[in-house]
């Protein structure tokens, strides 16, 4: 049963658990409390990639936000991609994508924001499942101007 925030867990071992064992079994009684860390967010840029995306860190219960600087690059459109696996590749264009689809990791796309400041915001879920949770983004810009251009990536870790 659920007390208090925490869990309870009771048991039985032939072990010591730690001490001397006083008979055939001992019983043994835990509660489990489950924590969440601190919400974080880090920025990684490479090499030629305009530092144009901004974000807040992802507080579970809380607005999560995201702003790309087209300005940075004379582009017109944003789209925001979210990974959950890290990866430096560099591109033809000398262009890094910092972070990449890897062994079955989810990609995310929001939908395309105008700029010249595109802003994209979401719930995060108030979820302990989600603690912990590490999540990579980066932005494409494109329009008007060719190629299209990467920003830096924004490394977050869900939490309180």
């Amino acid at each position: 049963p659920q007390r208090g925030g925490g869990v309870y867990i009771a048991g039985k071992t032939r072990g010591n658990l730690g001490g001397q064992n006083r008979g055939d079994y001992d019983a043994w009684f835990a509660r489990w409390e489950p924590g969440c860390g601190t919400a974080s967010v880090a920025s990684r840029n490479a090499g030629s990639n305009p530092h144009s995306l901004q974000a807040s860190a992802p507080v579970l219960g809380s607005q999560f936000t995201a702003t790309v600087d087209l300005t940075t690059s004379g582009h017109a459109f944003a789209l925001l991609v979210t990974y959950d696996g890290a990866v430096d590749i560099t591109l033809g264009t000398g262009q890094h994508l910092l972070c990449a689809n890897v062994h079955g990791s989810g990609l995310l796309f929001q939908a395309v924001q105008p700029g010249p400041l595109a802003s994209f915001s979401a719930t995060v879920p108030n979820d302990v499942f989600l603690c912990g949770l590490q999540a990579h983004m980066q932005a494409i810009h494109f329009g008007t101007v060719r190629p299209y251009a990467l920003s830096n990536a924004q490394d977050l870790v869900f939490g309180n």
